[in-house]
């Protein structure tokens, strides 16, 4: 059989660019990168901040009383919750997430639907559609069961379950994933909390299973811990921004991501080239 020896490679004649011309291609291509990191940067900076807000506010229960002072460590009136088993602000409700949210579980769509010419719905089935913080679908449907929109939160519930992102389009959801639609736009950014919360629960219950997933009735059945009207858009109000920025920066990302997959091959095999 044919095959290569070592004194061989000395002979292969390889095609390369001039330093220079290698020194701009990387520059571009670098300067890519470090503007998909200082998004995440901001991204992370933003996410940080808006969990300590929901902690500091619906965890340890210290949001602004009508003086501006933290109610909790100010005095504010406490009750004991049953369904808590745990002391909560008076006059806050528990909810069933059914009961403030639309929770819509994939179904997965017939295989012969299924193309990669990017013909009908794009497809998400599980974690490897979630990239760089946004959603992906790599194979598409022409027949799809179970649609999730624009700004829905599309939780992975089989396999790595807790992925949780907002949608920036309408997706046909397959049997890996699931997408809740708050009732109102105002509750957007306490049911995203709120659901980060319970996924560490499900993660916890589902160590040690054969099957580690999320079922409709473990989605539906979450306790949400809802406070007054005046609280609910204050809590919007402060938070929607914050959200609003880190979703313009995944989206910016993942353009970035795909100029950067489609300029490399065209640099270094020069069908672009490089001022």
């Amino acid at each position: 059989l044919p095959r290569i020896i070592l004194k061989n490679f000395g002979e292969i004649e390889v095609i390369y660019k001039k330093l220079g011309e290698q020194s701009k291609i990387a520059k571009v291509l670098t300067d890519l990168d470090t503007k998909i990191e200082l998004n995440n940067k901001i991204n992370a900076e933003l996410e940080a901040m808006a969990k300590l807000i929901y902690d500091y506010w619906f965890v340890q229960f210290d949001f602004p009383d009508e003086n501006g002072k933290p109610y909790k460590s100010s005095g504010g009136k406490m009750v004991y919750n049953e369904a808590l088993k745990r002391e909560v602000p008076d006059g806050w409700e528990v909810q069933e997430l059914k009961e403030i949210a639309k929770c819509i579980m994939g179904q997965s769509p017939k295989g012969e639907s299924y193309n990669k010419e990017q013909i009908g719905t794009p497809l998400l089935n599980g974690p490897a559609d979630y990239e760089n913080g946004a959603l992906k679908g790599r194979t598409y449907t022409t027949s799809p069961k179970r649609l999730c929109k624009k700004d829905d939160m599309v939780l992975c519930i089989r396999a790595t379950i807790g992925k949780l992102v907002y949608s920036e389009q309408e997706f046909c959801l397959g049997r890996g994933v699931a997408a809740v639609r708050p009732n109102e736009k105002r509750l957007s950014e306490l049911v995203y909390n709120l659901l980060q919360h319970e996924i560490l629960r499900f993660k916890i219950q589902a160590t040690g299973s054969i099957i580690k997933g999320i079922t409709k009735d473990d989605l539906i059945e979450s306790k949400c811990l809802i406070p007054n009207d005046n609280l609910i858009d204050s809590f919007h109000k402060l938070i929607r921004p914050k959200f609003d920025k880190i979703r313009i920066n995944k989206k910016e990302n993942q353009k970035l991501s795909e100029l950067r997959d489609w300029l490399l091959p065209m640099l270094m095999n020069g069908q672009v080239k490089v001022k």
